[in-house]
């Protein structure tokens, strides 16, 4: 298996774990101690980071 097709497998279930992180516990946490711009923040981050990941993914995909 090609090593670049491996890391980019790798790479995705990584950065869709850390977006998991920070768009759901993060959130919660934030949400409890009373910061909510930063909660919202935080969600908007973890969303864009998996969804900028996957169309990186996706683009990869197509052209290797």
């Amino acid at each position: 298996m090609d090593i670049l097709v491996l890391f980019s497998n790798y790479f995705l279930i990584l950065v869709i774990t850390q977006g998991l992180v920070t768009s759901i516990i993060d959130y919660k946490s934030f949400k409890k101690a009373g910061m909510n711009n930063t909660a919202r923040k935080a969600r908007i981050i973890g969303i864009g980071e998996i969804s900028i990941s996957l169309v990186m993914y996706l683009i990869a995909r197509t052209l290797y």
